[in-house]
């Protein structure tokens, strides 16, 4: 739903095949802290529109008129620039926390990398 693996999935995360992410030690410090190390260009970026939306997701296209956002779902998002009211980027991970609390068997299903 939020990364791909083995070229399955989708991008709103990293690609958990790579380097690092294919262990299943890092893949566990990822899920239980996803916080811990934000990779750059998957920063939580949030927007407040002029109308008073709320949106968040990571920036996937910046142009001179507009922003693209792509959260989990994948959902994309277009916001004109000349909508937004505030943007910040949060030292937060789209990644949601507490995982690992989720039941056994599907945390099971989460962290299997066979």
């Amino acid at each position: 739903m939020c990364h791909k693996f083995h070229g399955e999935g989708a991008d709103v995360g990293p690609d958990l095949t790579g380097v690092g992410r294919s262990s299943l030690d890092a893949l566990l410090a990822n899920v239980i802290d996803p916080n811990q190390v934000i990779g750059k260009g998957y920063e939580n970026t949030e927007v407040e529109t002029k109308d008073g939306r709320t949106v968040n997701g990571r920036i996937v296209e910046d142009t001179d008129t507009r922003i693209k956002l792509l959260s989990a779902g994948p959902k994309e998002e277009v916001i004109a620039k000349s909508e937004i009211a505030r943007m910040r980027t949060s030292e937060l991970s789209l990644m949601p926390e507490g995982l690992e609390q989720m039941p056994e068997a599907d945390f099971r299903n989460l962290i299997c990398i066979s």
